[in-house]
């Protein structure tokens, strides 16, 4: 039998680790926010947050974010504060945001680059946030209420891809966390698989065409599986009218590229807090490109 918390286990979790943000952000003062920080990852887990997150971030209104202390990218909020998720990219993002008219955010997570969309400019006529595992497509909706943006968000629980089907993703979290690194076509790392999924798929390009929604700017976060999203976007990637933020891994980078011709690619590096030209010996890991029509 699973033991049972007393009723005022939330609020003294809570207080304690709101009590222990000043003891983080001098320990990590001098340090940009980064997932894999060995402090963060002990402070997030040692003392877990139960509730809303204020997430701020420069040139964009302030909105609210929900967490079990099972999201990675809120938890980030609580911890490091103002500008406190891959800093560099969220800055591009904001800055194209607030030009654009209908947005893709797709392999969404919880929301928040569709939030930051939302957030950065009132004109924008629509958001798309593409999420197709359960518990985060449901978070998204959580954190849309809050700030009483459903009607500029809507959610597609479909997964982007090459061509229309079935598929099935594979979850690396268990029941306690929103994995933000589920994939359909695997990792290439030996991560125990916890759980399974299966969501429908859909191309952008069909999308498009039976939404009437044109975007000209999105994210694709896809895990693996990028080079297959454009695969079913080459309409629109023809029309050079959108800018894409990618994010690529190194065995992907190369097939993404050759989709790309007559795009201007930058590299997004959110170690340094920079924006540089494309190197492809930079891409060790995983990390956001932007690919802006020439």
């Amino acid at each position: 039998m699973e033991p049972v918390m007393p009723l005022n286990f939330v609020s003294n979790a809570n207080a304690r680790a709101i009590s222990l943000i000043p003891e983080f952000r001098d320990l990590t003062h001098d340090r940009l926010p980064d997932t894999f920080d060995a402090i963060f990852y002990k402070y997030r887990f040692e003392n877990p947050y139960f509730g809303y997150v204020e997430v701020k971030n420069d040139a964009c209104a302030p909105f609210y974010m929900f967490s079990n202390n099972d999201d990675l990218v809120a938890s980030h909020y609580f911890w490091y504060g103002k500008n406190g998720y891959e800093v560099a990219s969220v800055r591009e993002w904001i800055m194209r945001a607030k030009k654009a008219n209908i947005v893709f955010d797709i392999g969404a997570h919880t929301g928040l680059f569709s939030l930051l969309a939302c957030r950065s400019n009132q004109q924008i006529q629509q958001v798309v946030a593409f999420e197709p595992t359960a518990r985060a497509s449901s978070r998204i909706l959580e954190n849309l209420i809050v700030n009483s943006l459903v009607g500029r968000v809507k959610v597609e629980t479909q997964a982007v891809s090459n061509a229309a089907g079935e598929v099935e993703f594979m979850i690396y979290v268990d029941e306690y966390q929103i994995g933000t690194g589920s994939s359909f076509v695997g990792t290439g790392k030996n991560y125990e698989v916890r759980r399974r999924e299966r969501a429908s798929t859909i191309r952008i390009d069909d999308y498009i065409k039976s939404s009437g929604l044109v975007p000209d700017l999105l994210k694709i976060d896809v895990e693996g599986a990028e080079e297959m999203a454009l695969e079913g976007a080459q309409d629109l990637i023809a029309l050079k009218r959108a800018t894409f933020l990618i994010e690529v891994l190194p065995e992907t980078v190369d097939g993404v590229l050759k989709h790309l011709g007559g795009y201007k690619i930058l590299l997004i590096d959110d170690h340094n807090n920079a924006t540089v030209p494309f190197d492809r010996q930079a891409v060790t890991q995983y990390v956001n490109i932007l690919a802006v029509p020439n």
